[in-house]
């Protein structure tokens, strides 16, 4: 961000009372995260309308699993060797400072709360908190035990 919107940025923040941050895969894609939907992202491997649900993963593994588990190793690897960036200390750092009530994020990757968030929701989840299907039960990984 050049200098000039930052500083702009930093005075709109300094008059709100309250202000949260929302944040996509750009965010990670720092972190070596790849995104969706940049090319060579996920969606130019597999199809979003097969895969893009809970139970369209399922029936897609059910019917071909030897195609997804090769580009599912693939992410959990990027999640795996991920570590927070300077944007992730940088809005840890602003809700410490009472500045922002939290953050809302599409990423899965546990990243903000790594790097010092507190209040973050998680639209789609987060990869290191595993449901079961059947039973609803949930269990926490650390990064180390995804491969």
């Amino acid at each position: 961000m050049p200098h000039g919107q930052l500083e702009k940025a930093a005075q709109i923040l300094a008059r709100c009372k309250s202000a949260v941050a929302s944040t996509g895969a750009g965010m990670s894609a720092e972190s070596g995260i790849p995104t969706f939907r940049d090319p060579g992202g996920l969606w130019d491997v597999v199809d979003p309308m097969e895969v893009g649900t809970v139970a369209g993963l399922v029936r897609a593994l059910d019917k071909n699993a030897a195609a997804l588990v090769p580009v599912l190793r693939n992410i959990l690897s990027s999640l795996e060797k991920s570590a927070p960036n300077a944007g992730h200390y940088a809005l840890a750092k602003l809700e410490k400072m009472g500045v922002l009530a939290g953050v809302v994020t599409q990423n899965v990757d546990n990243l903000h709360a790594e790097a010092g968030s507190r209040r973050v929701v998680e639209v789609h989840g987060n990869a290191f908190r595993l449901r079961c299907l059947a039973c609803g039960s949930v269990e926490r990984k650390d990064r180390a035990a995804l491969l």
